[in-house]
């Protein structure tokens, strides 16, 4: 049993807040304050302190686990959304939700750090409550953990908060008054539901939380609890008197609940509820925030590494076993691959012979990608189009509308700063009767060949097949339109 129990992961409760950090593992704990640059991100002292407090906490780990770091962080910058996926497998839902992320945020998918959770009920599509942040703001994160080179899994700390204050209340509402800010996060049956941050801790924010919470619809009888910042652990102030005024007396509720930290270095209402939820369902999906990529459940490893140990054995028996079975079983192999590359000889004069034909069509074909990725980079916000037709002599027509008449003249100037169209010229712009939107027809000309070869235009494709055939330059670039790299 003790032999098992090095593989057992081991886990470090973490909650970041604006200007300390929080720690907590056993009955041992941490809290630090930390030190910003002028821009803003960590010191390389503060994260040099950080980790040598930090793995004071896991001296008694073991060097077979591995480290899981639960980091709670503000809620500032996050998002949340609700979105429907057809009803399908768990295992399809990454990539029906990174679909919806493209549709619901502002950034692309790889641009954000982002989780999602399954919200139960019996309607034709499932319900998924997607969270997400711009990577920036778990970069600075990222760079304070990665000296204990963990698996760091996010949350958020408000969230993380109400496991604790309200483990069985299905509707809840944490309001954390902090140093310089305020927290609200919402659980609505049993599921959380909104988050919202006020960069302001004073009587003028009263509306707006008050608008917050009565837009939410909340049931009567939700809880209501406020939080205040940690230099108040030990003591329970009384909550203020704006904070009261700022409960809508729809919810039923006349008087918020005080909330105090709980008892203990490092042991902070965020920590001690994420840690309270894992004990409670060990496999449970969570709402944690990851670069990039859907999370995992929480509980990936079972209560021992029985696969780990099986490939330990295995490898262990394969490196042992090479030796006296390398004659048996790799000679006959190797005889019949040499036999199969022999008898298939003839074969290469075909295949010579179709990838010069491939060759011929790729040398040969039209731009047609490069002019409608332009074209769609170059495309205004709310621009449509109704028909786009494209000939091999270069020749291009489109129509559609746009909200205005500057964003004609945009998209024109758009497309010909790429320096891929050597004329572009805007037929029609009518407003519609309404004055909503503007028609529009345009033309355009694609230039010659030799014009666009030290033109680097789109995304390139990465999985080809290499071949001996001249690759263009690509010093060049499109003047205008910013295009990215393939993700």
């Amino acid at each position: 049993m003790s032999a098992l129990f090095q593989f057992e992961p081991t886990r470090l409760w973490v909650e970041i807040g604006s200007d300390a950090i929080f720690a907590w593992r056993n009955k041992e704990g941490q809290e630090m304050a930390l030190e910003r640059n002028e821009s803003g991100e960590f010191t390389a002292t503060c994260i040099a302190s950080v980790a040598s407090a930090l793995k004071l906490l896991l001296r008694e780990k073991s060097p077979l686990s591995q480290l899981q770091v639960y980091a709670s962080i503000p809620a500032r910058g996050a998002i949340l959304r609700r979105v429907s996926v057809p009803k399908s497998a768990a295992t399809e839902w990454p990539r029906l939700l990174a679909l919806q992320l493209e549709a619901e945020f502002p950034l692309p998918p790889d641009h954000l750090a982002w989780g999602w959770l399954p919200i139960p009920g019996e309607l034709p599509q499932q319900q998924i409550l997607l969270a997400a942040v711009r990577q920036e703001v778990l970069q600075p994160y990222l760079e304070l953990l990665a000296p204990l080179d963990a698996d760091v899994r996010f949350s958020l700390a408000v969230f993380d908060g109400l496991e604790l204050i309200a483990p069985n209340a299905r509707s809840a509402v944490l309001i954390h008054l902090g140093k310089a800010d305020i927290e609200i996060g919402v659980r609505r049956d049993g599921q959380p539901t909104a988050i919202r941050w006020l960069p302001t801790v004073s009587p003028e924010a009263t509306q707006e939380i008050h608008d917050f919470l009565e837009s939410l619809e909340l049931p009567v009888g939700t809880g209501v609890y406020v939080l205040q910042s940690a230099v108040t652990r030990g003591t329970i102030p009384p909550i203020p008197e704006w904070i009261k005024r700022a409960i809508p007396s729809s919810i039923g509720c006349s008087e918020a609940n005080v909330v105090d930290y709980p008892q203990g270095t490092g042991m902070t209402v965020a920590n001690v509820g994420v840690a309270n939820a894992l004990t409670a369902n060990p496999k449970g999906h969570r709402l944690n925030l990851q670069l990039g990529s859907i999370e995992e459940p929480m509980a990936r490893l079972g209560k021992y590494p029985w696969k780990k140990l099986s490939l330990i054995g295995g490898l262990l028996a394969a490196i042992l076993l090479t030796p006296y079975f390398e004659a048996i079983f790799l000679a006959p192999r190797l005889e019949r691959q040499l036999a199969k590359i022999k008898a298939g000889e003839p074969q290469l004069a075909i295949i010579d012979r179709e990838l010069d034909f491939l060759r011929h069509l790729q040398e040969n074909q039209g731009p047609f990608l490069d002019a409608i990725y332009l074209i769609a980079a170059a495309a205004p916000p709310g621009c449509h189009i109704n028909a786009l037709n494209l000939n091999r002599r270069g020749e291009i027509s489109l129509n559609g509308f746009l909200q205005n008449m500057n964003q004609v003249g945009d998209l024109r100037s758009k497309l010909i700063d790429s320096g891929f169209f050597s004329t572009v010229v805007v037929e029609d712009q009518t407003p519609t009767p309404d004055r909503q939107r503007i028609n529009f027809r345009l033309t355009a000309q694609w230039k010659a060949a030799s014009d666009r070869e030290v033109l680097d235009i789109g995304p390139k494709l990465t999985n080809v097949l290499s071949t001996n055939v001249a690759q263009k330059p690509t010093s060049g670039t499109t003047q205008g339109i910013q295009t990215s790299p393939s993700p």
